[in-house]
């Protein structure tokens, strides 16, 4: 391989390197606005079992009134308290579980951007490798055919010209 396809190479992973980090913090992007969604409709659902229990109770309240009994006192208390402390229950219930999925969703694209780094860094160390295996490959291979590459100047050695540099190969 000539030593001009080298930084080439290294310029691929690089830009392999690039074009997955990007990628990543694009696909963690879209998840944490999913994670935002989640929350946002967090929100709106209490708001939901709020309206809806504010009209249940009303109900119970209008129909305690017509029957005859106060509406403040005794078991008819009781049922709009017992009411309240189920509405409370279904929003903390409701929120627990909105923001459990959010937090999923926010471990997610953690994970997507951590992954994306381990790999970059993979992706890089792995062209490395390759580029010093090249290299070391170029390497002895101008060495068996008589030449230095380490040298500035890769004239043959005036001493072997026109010797087989290498006896096991027959030409």
């Amino acid at each position: 391989m000539a030593q001009a396809a080298i930084p080439l190479m290294a310029a691929g992973a690089l830009v392999k390197t690039v074009g997955g980090l990007q990628a990543a913090s694009h696909n963690a992007q879209v998840v944490r606005a999913q994670a935002q969604e989640e929350r946002q409709l967090g929100v709106a659902e209490v708001e939901k079992i709020r309206a809806s229990a504010r009209a249940a109770m009303g109900r119970q309240i209008m129909g305690i009134a017509e029957s005859g009994f106060q509406p403040g006192t005794g078991s008819a208390r009781t049922a709009i308290e017992e009411s309240l402390i189920n509405r409370e229950l279904d929003i903390m219930l409701s929120r627990r579980t909105t923001e459990g999925r959010a937090r999923g969703l926010d471990m997610q694209a953690k994970q997507i951007k951590r992954t994306a780094v381990f790999n970059a860094v993979e992706g890089l160390i792995g062209a490395a490798g390759q580029i010093a295996g090249y290299r070391s490959d170029y390497s002895a291979a101008g060495k068996a055919g008589g030449y230095d590459v380490g040298k500035s100047s890769n004239v043959v050695d005036p001493r072997r010209y026109g010797q087989n540099p290498d006896p096991m190969v027959k030409y």
